[in-house]
């Protein structure tokens, strides 16, 4: 393969990886949020790493998770196209949520993109 048709790949790569960034960015601006509330069966590093998670196999992913540990108590924030995801989320890991709602941040949207105020 010649340098010119190794630079196309990569540009091509590229022009898909920013393409993937950018459906990623809207998708999640789109998508509703969810507030749940569960009992958790996992550990504080197991809740980090759930936040740094990409979006699962029903579109769901972790905004932000507020825990008790005394309690053993999770709220979560989630991104999520509808609650019959947030449902399928939770149930894959066998989570039962006491409640699950959609909310509206009337405070700050800066969250939906994961960006700073």
């Amino acid at each position: 393969m010649d340098n010119c048709d190794h630079e196309l790949i990569k540009s091509r790569a590229n022009q898909n990886r920013w393409k993937t960034i950018l459906v990623c960015i809207l998708w999640q601006f789109l998508l509703p949020i969810f507030l749940d509330v569960h009992k958790v069966p996992f550990n504080e590093d197991n809740l980090r790493e759930l936040c740094k998670s990409p979006p699962d196999e029903f579109g769901v992913t972790h905004v932000n998770l507020f825990y008790n540990k005394e309690a053993s108590v999770c709220f979560c924030l989630l991104h999520a196209p509808s609650l019959d995801a947030v449902e399928k989320h939770h149930k894959k890991v066998n989570i039962q949520c006491e409640w699950i709602t959609e909310v509206t941040n009337i405070v700050n949207d800066a969250f939906r993109m994961n960006l700073p105020k």
